[in-house]
Parts: C-alpha cells; sequence; structure tokens
C-alpha cells in the first residue's frame, strides 16, 4: 500500500523530477548554501524581508522548543507533535528544491511547531499574572508585525497585474506547438496549462554564467535557435522586479536586453501591454 502510494504521488511531479533529480544535490553543505548563503543577497530590503521571514522559523521553532520543555515538565507532554514536526527535515538534505527546500520543511512542521508553541505562549491560565499578560501580548503584536512584514514583504514580484496575467495567456496563443517558452525568470504566471506540451527555460537559469546583456542575449538566442519550433519569450514587470531586487541585474541592464533583442532580424515583438512584452524568436 506504501508503494502504492508512493508511486501515485511521484507521478504528478515525474516531469519535474526528470530534470531535478532529487538526491542530486544531496548533503546538508548544498542544502545550506542553497536555501540560506544563496538567499542572503539582493538590494538591502529583500535581504531584510528574506532575514524576518528566517527569524520567524527560527522563533517558532524556539518557543516549540520551550513549550516541549514545559508540557515535559508538568507531564503532559504527547510526543506525536514533535514527532510530526521534526520529520519533514528529512527532506531537507535530499533535494534544494531551487533553494526552497526550507521553506517547503517550514510548512510542513509548522501546524506542528505552532501547537507545540502554544504551550510556551498559553503555558497556564492558572499562572497568568499582569506581566506575562504584557509580555505575551508583545510578543503577539511583535510576530503579526513580522509575519505581515515576512509574508507581503516581496509583493512587487509576488503578485501579478491583470495585464501580466493577461500576456501569459497570450502567450500560450502565440507559441507554435512544440516551441520553448522562455521567461526572465520564475516570478511570472505561466506553466498552467500544456506543461509537457513546451520547453520552459528561464533567462536567469540559462545565462548563469554572464548576465551581462550582450552575453545574455547571444546565450538565450543560441538556445531558442536550437530548437525546431523555434521560442517564445516573455519580460514581464514581477520578473525585473524579482531579478533587480535579488541581485542579478540591474533595471538598466535588463532593458538593455530587450534593446539587444530588438536588433535581430528573427526576433519579433509580438504582443505588448504596460507590464509586458512577448518576443518570438523564429527557428532556422
Amino acid at each position: 500500500v506504501m508503494m502504492a502510494l508512493g508511486v501515485w504521488l511521484a507521478y504528478p511531479a515525474s516531469a519535474y523530477l526528470l530534470g531535478h533529480p532529487p538526491l542530486a544535490d544531496l548533503g546538508m553543505e548544498s542544502a545550506t548554501s542553497a536555501n540560506v548563503t544563496d538567499r542572503l543577497s539582493g538590494t538591502p530590503g529583500h535581504v531584510v524581508v528574506v532575514q524576518v521571514r528566517m527569524g520567524l522559523s527560527v522563533l517558532m521553532w524556539v518557543l516549540a522548543v520551550i513549550g516541549v520543555f514545559l508540557e515535559r515538565r508538568r507531564g503532559q507532554l504527547d510526543v506525536r507533535p514533535v514527532f510530526l514536526a521534526l520529520t519533514p527535515f528529512l527532506l531537507l538534505p535530499a533535494q534544494s528544491y531551487g533553494g526552497e527546500m526550507l521553506i517547503r520543511v517550514s510548512l510542513f512542521a509548522l501546524p506542528f511547531t505552532a501547537y507545540l508553541a502554544s504551550a510556551a505562549l498559553l503555558p497556564s491560565w492558572r499562572a497568568v499574572s499582569l506581566r506575562r499578560a504584557v509580555i505575551l501580548g508583545t510578543l503577539c503584536g511583535l510576530l503579526a508585525v513580522l509575519t505581515v512584514t515576512g509574508r507581503y514583504g516581496n509583493t512587487q514580484f509576488d503578485i501579478f497585474t491583470q495585464n501580466e496575467i493577461t500576456a501569459s495567456q497570450k502567450l500560450y496563443q502565440l507559441a507554435p506547438t512544440g516551441a520553448a517558452i522562455i521567461s526572465a525568470t520564475n516570478p511570472t504566471p505561466w506553466r498552467y496549462r500544456e506543461y509537457l506540451g513546451h520547453k520552459y527555460r528561464t533567462v536567469k537559469d540559462l545565462c548563469q554564467l554572464d548576465h551581462q546583456a550582450n552575453a545574455c542575449g547571444e546565450v538565450v538566442y543560441a538556445y531558442a535557435l536550437r530548437n525546431p519550433a523555434g521560442a517564445v519569450l516573455l519580460m514581464n514587470r514581477a520578473a525585473k522586479s524579482s531579478m533587480v531586487m535579488q541581485g542579478v541585474l540591474t533595471p538598466g541592464t535588463f532593458e538593455e536586453f530587450e534593446q539587444w533583442l530588438g536588433h535581430r532580424d528573427t526576433i519579433h515583438l509580438v504582443y505588448k501591454n504596460p507590464d509586458a512584452r512577448i518576443y518570438r524568436i523564429d527557428p532556422r
């Protein structure tokens, strides 16, 4: 039964797993680099948001540990939520998941860490004093402020405008069957249909070695020409904000890249609105 369940869960993810083998980046050093070190870069505001998110997770785990200690001292500890909170950490060294595995681990563990943390925040109604009530109110207020900051601090690229959604819908109408679909980076409203019908790549991944406009343009152009059906390229507002805030590109480099595209005879601007542009790259 467990084997059948494992196969059933793995099947929907098979397309992703083909390009991202689960044990390809095995190890805590790789996991730490992808999920922590590499994320602490970019504009000062973005770094603060990342630090707040990490701080919230650490604070929740600290409160959970305190809750476990208090529950054990009272003789009321239930070990089941403890094991359920720790089990997701087994995933961390197995797959970096594009630097987001720690986020997944935190979310999987959150219901159980929150349950355990509640024991630290409200240890006993009989023991509540004015001093403890003030401390509890202050802590809850701080958590509320940090949660809003952490959740909405990257709104510039976490939320898509209606123009971007419209451009994404137009993208699939313009992409020939088998064509590669390229976006500047992952904050893009795409891959909601025809997941196996196109090759999906990002400019950020294709140009890992050099994000300068001319060099990156040559790499993207060469990749598109190697595809028999050509490619369509979407440049949208959220992707630009993401790359700028994360320190991958400057606003000027993003614009220079699009200018480079406009100088190629086989690259055509086929759709445009205030927040997105779509280019068609014809095969040779």
